[in-house]
């Protein structure tokens, strides 16, 4: 799965919350496959994961929106370079660029 959150960061840069979509979005690029896992990543419990994907707790600013707006950015240079080596001429036959076309 190939992770496009470049509008989102553009359209989003300035806003006061993170999304449930955008937090699903960066759970999937990250490849966690449980909240425990994601919690895990972001340094926060599986109960706060629940919490803040039901809406109950949305994240706000400070530490933990500029950790998850960190990842986002880096998640998205990483889908980027997917990108450019899918369409390089140069890259390698049994690369994952050839193999997803």
């Amino acid at each position: 799965m190939v992770y496009n959150v470049c509008n989102s960061l553009k359209n989003r840069r300035l806003a006061g919350s993170i999304s449930i979509r955008e937090l699903r979005d960066l759970a999937a690029a990250m490849g966690c496959h449980n909240q425990t896992e994601f919690g895990r990543r972001l340094g926060i419990t599986q109960s706060r994961v629940s919490q803040i994907l039901s809406g109950s707790y949305p994240i706000k600013r400070g530490p933990l929106m500029n950790l998850v707006r960190t990842l986002q950015a880096q998640y998205a240079r990483q889908s980027e370079d997917v990108d450019v080596a899918a369409t390089s001429p140069l890259a390698p036959a049994g690369s994952l660029a050839r193999r997803e076309q």
